[in-house]
């Protein structure tokens, strides 16, 4: 678990980003501190159902932090301003 991605971190460096969602914790109670960023509790799929609710629309919120590089790229040339 843990131990296994802070082994990555150390080999890869900044070429790669630990984020977690999900659960509240503190890295540092991990010694990961600096080396996960935890997002903590994420209410992402009552906010797309309540949205998706309102528009009439299929709609998909994702904190910008757990998106991959090139999917931020595609979600952000896709995305309707509110």
């Amino acid at each position: 678990g843990v131990h296994a991605l802070l082994e990555l971190k150390d080999v890869m460096r900044d070429a790669v980003e630990i984020v977690s969602a999900g659960a509240v914790f503190d890295p540092k109670d991990f010694q990961a501190g600096g080396k996960i960023i935890n997002l903590g509790l994420l209410p992402i799929i009552e906010l797309n159902q309540k949205l998706s609710e309102l528009l009439g629309e299929r709609v998909e919120v994702s904190p910008v932090q757990v998106l991959k590089h090139s999917v931020l790229e595609s979600a952000l040339s896709e995305a309707v301003p509110l």
